[in-house]
């Protein structure tokens, strides 16, 4: 096999180094997931995003899935649960999902989160350009 060092495989989910800058990324829905178990009431006058909200738990918490146990149907081993633990805190959070694309910084203003969201969705094959 003819190997190429520009590219690499990663786990997932995954932390890697790009010129100084740390990224994390992991392919489940973890913000969906969390919006469906979170209580909070913003105080009034309160500009801060939901959504920038409920990615600052996986920073604080420090998991990509930090909610237990995890919904039912949801793909995680919890014998693997060690592997969910995101050791250095990332420059760029990718959670790609189901709700509407976002680009915020963290409420802490540290990292930037990023949900993309899907390549296609629904059970058409999608287009990507």
């Amino acid at each position: 096999m003819n190997t190429n060092e520009d590219i690499s495989f990663l786990r997932n989910p995954a932390s890697f180094k790009v010129n100084d800058i740390n990224f994390s990324i992991a392919n489940i829905d973890i913000i969906k997931h969390l919006s469906k178990q979170e209580i909070s009431r913003r105080a009034k006058g309160d500009k801060t995003s939901r959504l920038a909200r409920l990615a600052t738990h996986m920073l604080r918490q420090r998991s990509f899935y930090p909610l237990f146990p995890p919904p039912k149907g949801t793909p995680i081993d919890i014998l693997q649960a060690d592997k969910m633990r995101i050791q250095n805190r990332p420059d760029v959070l990718i959670t790609p999902g189901d709700l509407n694309y976002f680009a915020y910084k963290a409420i802490d203003g540290e990292s930037i989160c990023l949900n993309p969201g899907r390549v296609s969705k629904g059970t058409s094959g999608g287009t990507y350009a």
